[in-house]
């Protein structure tokens, strides 16, 4: 019989990351990916093909290190879609919600927790949905009010489901599982 492993304690710190990839969100709330060939599609998974970072032109897929051109605004960016396998996107001009991405690669993330048996997904969460979780919990810049607790919290703000439904950590938790049921 093996002896038992001792617990040990290890402070890991992380750094606030200075930039965030961006995700590509379709009006039914699919990502924009694409194919190692080039081909868009849209895609229910937040694996390496949805990771997006902005150019001055449009936005560069960080996985294949190709770019598609785009009209940008705040928020939102108009893709000019040709064809595509699987599901289709469309042809012509499609609209995209831009979206806080991760800071890393969801492989490289993986990677990380299959090394190490843990991983962090620094700052995964954009700022305004950590704003609403503090609100409903009651905490940080919110800890003056008071907390709601007549209500499930899922059911006091869309915070809190975001933060549930988080793409890039529900692919990493079905990789990780081997499943996809969760």
């Amino acid at each position: 019989m093996s002896e038992p492993q001792l617990f040990q304690e290890r402070v890991v710190k992380v750094d606030q990351p200075q930039h965030h990839f961006q995700l590509l969100i379709a009006p039914d709330g699919q990502l924009l990916s694409m194919t190692d060939q080039g081909v868009l599609e849209l895609s229910a998974d937040a694996d390496d093909r949805v990771v997006w970072d902005q150019t001055p032109t449009g936005f560069r897929q960080v996985a294949t290190d190709r770019d598609i051109t785009a009209d940008v605004d705040a928020a939102r960016c108009v893709v000019s879609v040709g064809r595509s396998v699987g599901r289709s996107v469309g042809s012509g001009r499609t609209t995209f919600a831009v979206c806080h991405g991760p800071e890393k690669l969801p492989s490289e993330y993986l990677a990380h927790m299959q090394r190490e048996g843990w991983v962090c997904l620094t700052s995964i969460l954009a700022p305004e949905v950590v704003e609403g979780l503090e609100r409903v919990a009651g905490t940080d810049r919110y800890e003056h009010l008071e907390v709601n607790n007549g209500s499930p919290k899922v059911c006091q703000s869309v915070s809190v489901g975001r933060a549930i439904t988080e793409p890039v950590s529900l692919w990493l938790i079905r990789q990780y599982m081997r499943t996809r049921d969760l």
